[in-house]
């Protein structure tokens, strides 16, 4: 391919219609595409004309410009805006093969799940690629990039800023300001620049002499709701378990997916709350009545074992219904209040004019009384 002339080059898109079936049903992502016609052609818009004369040079320009790489198709040219916006450039399909067929270049393509499912329900029928070209002569020297895409003729001026972004010293690909690659970018006049403010001022709703720093703030406060809104939207994708890069639809099938699954609860998973509280309020009681009838049963133990008096049953009824094994491990070390024989008779006064004896002691150390209170509570059941 001869390149020794008109050695500034430019850079502008085309598009290409992706096959649809003729039936109008489910079509399949192509596995070989076409990026370029044969020959002299233009673009949708009507730019060009463009000269596609020497195919096999731009497969073999491309190529060796990629150095072994895959060339991505992403979405909507965002491989070329990613640097301005700071979203990602998601690959739709992978091209791995160039090839050229009665002068035309086509590529080989491996399809992404995600970028197979668009083109098979049609949410993208175009593909653009951006290519380099003789700014005098429009001859094509390499294919820059491919994209998905329903705006086929993208402005040049939005794909050459790129280069100024990525290299400024570089020079601009051509657009219709007349900056080309290889040269030094010249400013846009002061007429270009009003035309680019009156244009923004309209699309976002502002009178067309607003100032400048007025229609900047306007321009960062939308950058920054689309980021927030982005932000969001992921939250939500995470709360439905939906992907974090899945498409607005799919997250809002969740949403609606996990309300209907709400609003009408699996019966065999739940019950409904009053009869919760209620079997709950049920075994509460059940659960007391249980407890208090063992407690029962280990005072009355005590009480036949002469461990406890009718004074001390209303405490005893207490420890026991709390702490049934504690009030076990006190019974078990504790000794008889009345031993019974012929000496004494069980429940009454201590014998021996109003003294204590050992056990009495004994008991009075378990209980941590003083032996006058334990003598006067004796005395008083014995009375």
């Amino acid at each position: 391919m001869d390149t020794t002339h008109d050695t500034p080059q430019m850079l502008a898109c085309h598009a290409v219609a992706m096959s649809q079936p003729s039936d109008g049903g489910t079509a399949t992502p192509p596995e070989w595409v076409q990026l370029l016609p044969a020959g002299v052609f233009r673009g949708r818009d009507g730019r060009g004309p463009y000269r596609n004369d020497d195919p096999e040079g731009i497969v073999r320009a491309t190529m060796a410009y990629q150095a072994g790489a895959d060339i991505p198709i992403d979405y909507d040219h965002q491989s070329v805006f990613s640097e301005v916006n700071g979203q990602p450039a998601i690959a739709a399909a992978w091209i791995s093969q160039l090839e050229v067929r009665n002068g035309e270049v086509w590529g080989r393509v491996t399809w992404t799940d995600k970028g197979a499912a668009h083109v098979a329900s049609r949410e993208y029928r175009y593909l653009s690629p951006v290519f380099e070209h003789g700014r005098k002569d429009g001859r094509i020297s390499r294919i820059e990039s491919v994209a998905l895409t329903n705006q086929p003729n993208l402005q040049i001026t939005a794909i050459a800023s790129r280069r100024a972004l990525r290299s400024p010293s570089a020079g601009l690909a051509d657009s219709p300001d007349g900056c080309r690659i290889g040269e030094e970018a010249q400013p846009p006049t002061r007429g270009e620049d009003m035309d680019l403010k009156k244009t923004l001022s309209g699309i976002l709703g502002l009178s067309p002499d607003s100032a400048d720093d007025v229609v900047a703030a306007k321009v960062q406060g939308l950058v920054t709701a689309a980021h927030s809104a982005n932000a969001g939207l992921v939250a939500i994708a995470k709360a439905v378990e939906a992907p974090d890069d899945a498409a607005p639809g799919v997250i809002a099938d969740q949403v609606r997916a996990v309300a209907s699954r709400a609003a009408t609860p699996d019966p065999a998973k739940f019950v409904p709350i009053a009869m919760y509280q209620e079997t709950a309020s049920n075994l509460s009681a059940l659960r007391n009545e249980v407890a208090a009838t063992k407690a029962k049963d280990l005072v009355d133990q005590a009480k036949a074992a002469h461990k406890v008096t009718p004074a001390m049953e209303g405490w005893a009824s207490d420890y026991a219904t709390k702490d049934p094994e504690g009030f076990k491990a006190w019974m078990s070390a504790s000794v008889a209040v009345v031993t019974p024989g012929p000496d004494a008779t069980a429940g009454g006064p201590p014998q021996g004019g109003g003294k204590l004896t050992d056990t009495d002691r004994a008991i009075c150390s378990q209980l941590g009384l003083s032996e006058e209170e334990y003598a006067k509570n004796i005395g008083k059941e014995g009375a």
